[in-house]
């Protein structure tokens, strides 16, 4: 098995996990984990959520309603889904798309 988050083909799976204890606390996301932990999302109608650099790509649904991963660019990197979204609603009430 193929992990593309993780370097030398080192992956591991399982059916379940139960944590027991946390390891460390206080860690700070760097942008590198923070894209690591998003690489592999995806939207429910397919397609990755976020690029490679870690900027959101349009759902299916916003493809539909004419949104372009450019529309999305001033979001930053890996914004969160709810800010998102919201985003994404104000920007198609501007070109008087009709939402439901």
């Amino acid at each position: 098995m193929v992990d593309d988050d993780f370097d030398n083909d080192v992956a591991f799976k399982c059916r379940s996990a139960v944590v027991v204890v946390a390891a460390e606390r206080g860690i700070k996301p760097t942008p590198e984990l923070l894209l690591a932990g998003c690489r592999q999302q995806t939207w429910e109608g397919g397609g990755y959520m976020y690029d490679d650099n870690g900027y959101m790509l349009p759902s299916p649904e916003m493809i539909a309603f004419g949104v372009t991963a450019d529309d999305l660019m001033p979001l930053g990197f890996v914004p969160a889904y709810g800010p998102a979204m919201a985003f994404v609603r104000q920007l198609l009430a501007g070109r008087g798309v009709p939402i439901g």
